[in-house]
């Protein structure tokens, strides 16, 4: 239902939705326990941004479906219109099941879904990446004809005219499900055009003409359905002398900027002088970010610049993406010339449970002319969300302005020694430990279990460069021994404080996956601990 079908106001609508819905369906979220309807007084006029939407990506960390309703939820009542969902694995195709993985929704969830977005005035618009980001399809043998090479799995051959029929095939089983006039269809990120396949191709019609001749037969799929095409911007802005070979007039093309240089991809004002329509799209959850590294601040700061910049440049519609994982993926082979067995990510964050308040940031730079000042904002919401006095405000917000360290092949970026990142971050986790919220305690937990995980893995490194050094003496081996039992310990914790946080939100294998994916490290390094006391026991150490 459309709530201007009635002529009442969009505060009246919101209204009832809050009174309605977010009682006893909201009991347990992990986004909203006691959420409140925002005041639109004072808020500006919402036709900059037409679409205003928000990107669910399941090709990881799958959401069950009650997860979805709630979350659909929230948004609508932030003044949230769109969400752009992108599927892979988890979409229930029809006629293709060999795509589906064990964490596919089935149809009727997917309809039932849509149906109560719809009820929400929430458009969901179906992504299908349609030529780079598709391991999930040329993973299976049934597929491997449309790859460039046997192990380029990322992309399909853009002069493979088989790949247009089955995205054909693929896309139309999404239009069957969802009455969205959009379609996403990516094109992002495709890395193989200078494949020595294409070499003739490219040296007769130049690599842009690679991209845009296929992407045209996809962009023409969706408008034969009388849709309008999404594509993500980056590939054209790329190749922008190639951009009237798409069909502009009938396409929108989707501007993702985490934080970096306006024209970084490409030159957007001249493809909006000749026609080009854009959208926006900052990131909640990118990179760096990881399973054990959130830098709030970098994407508090991307909403404070990017939007107001979107809103100037006349952009139509403003997405905020959510990445679950990179798109990268490792790959474990039956052999060199077998099937390919397992496809895992290569980078995992933490769920979308925990970042509420990035959602709000986002609905408040969306109402607001002005500028969203992060740590005014993040004050505010602190005092008003959890109850916090000021004092703890503040602390929050020192956690949140923390910059968490990457550390790479055993080295902090900052030169900082293992030693020294965790008793800094120990430092920051015990400030965030000492607050007690008097409201919205469950949103506030997922902070505390992120500081809590990454203190983990901090620890984790230092446990592993005490075994790095290990000179086979017996004290030496009892400290090891004993810093392998107190994380030992805190695992076992950290993963019943993980499933209750999550349990509601997650499905079942995405629980057990991130939390044996976070204790990896230490399983490893208790077979190793094993083989020093085997080795110093049975025959000399090597180590």
């Amino acid at each position: 239902m459309n709530y201007m079908d009635n002529q009442i106001t969009r505060g009246q609508f919101l209204k009832t939705l809050a009174t309605a819905s977010m009682g006893a369906q909201f009991a347990g979220s992990p986004f909203v326990a006691e959420a409140k309807v925002k005041n639109t007084d004072n808020q500006r006029n919402e036709s900059d941004f037409p679409v205003r939407g928000f990107h669910i990506d399941l090709r990881s960390e799958v959401m069950t479906i009650s997860a979805l309703k709630e979350f659909a939820n929230v948004l609508a009542s932030l003044g949230i219109n769109t969400i752009v969902m992108e599927y892979e694995a988890t979409y229930p195709y029809k006629n293709n099941l060999t795509l589906r993985n064990k964490n596919a929704y089935s149809r009727e969830e997917i309809k039932d879904f849509i149906t109560h977005c719809s009820k929400l005035n929430i458009d969901v618009v179906p992504l299908q990446e349609s030529l780079g980001h598709v391991q999930y399809i040329l993973r299976h043998d049934k597929y491997a004809d449309l790859r460039i090479s046997r192990q380029i799995l990322s992309q399909v051959d853009p002069l493979n005219k088989k790949a247009i029929q089955l995205f054909k095939e693929l896309i139309g089983d999404m239009i069957s499900l969802h009455d969205s006039p959009y379609v996403h269809i990516g094109g992002d990120e495709v890395r193989h055009l200078t494949n020595k396949k294409f070499h003739s191709y490219v040296e007769k019609h130049g690599i842009s003409k690679l991209y845009t001749q296929y992407m045209k037969q996809i962009c023409q799929i969706v408008i034969d359905h009388g849709k309008t095409p999404l594509l993500w911007a980056d590939m054209i802005l790329k190749h922008p002398e190639a951009v009237e070979d798409l069909p502009i007039d009938k396409a929108i093309f989707i501007d993702w900027n985490y934080g970096w240089n306006i024209n970084m991809f490409g030159n957007i004002s001249a493809l909006q002088k000749k026609g080009c329509t854009f959208w926006g799209a900052p990131a909640l959850r990118s990179s760096p970010d990881n399973y054990f590294i959130t830098r709030w601040e970098k994407h508090f700061n991307n909403l404070r610049d990017y939007i107001p910049y979107s809103r100037k440049s006349n952009y139509k519609g403003m997405i905020m993406t959510s990445w679950s994982t990179s798109g990268i993926y490792g790959y474990k082979w039956e052999d060199n010339d077998g099937q390919l067995l397992e496809m895992f990510p290569i980078r995992n964050v933490y769920p979308l449970s925990g970042f509420h308040i990035l959602v709000e940031a986002f609905a408040k730079s969306l109402q607001e002319d002005k500028s969203l000042k992060p740590q005014e904002f993040v004050m505010e919401y602190a005092q008003k969300r959890y109850g916090l006095n000021r004092s703890d405000a503040e602390k929050l917000w020192t956690y949140f302005a923390h910059k968490q360290i990457l550390v790479r092949e055993g080295h902090p970026d900052n030169h900082q020694s293992i030693s020294q990142l965790v008793q800094n971050f120990g430092a920051i986790k015990q400030k965030i430990d000492e607050i007690k919220p008097q409201q919205n305690i469950k949103e506030f937990e997922h902070f505390k279990l992120m500081a809590a995980i990454r203190e983990f893995y901090l620890q984790g490194l230092e446990l592993q460069e005490m075994m790095d050094s290990y000179d086979g003496k017996r004290e030496n081996r009892k400290k090891i021994q004993a810093r392998i039992g107190a994380l030992s310990n805190n695992s076992e914790i950290l993963n019943k404080r993980f499933i209750a946080l999550n349990h509601d939100f997650l499905k079942n294998p995405e629980l057990k996956r991130l939390n044996d994916l976070r204790n990896e490290r230490l399983h490893n390094l208790k077979e190793r601990y094993d083989n020093f006391i085997f080795t110093s026991k049975y025959g000399e150490s090597t180590l």
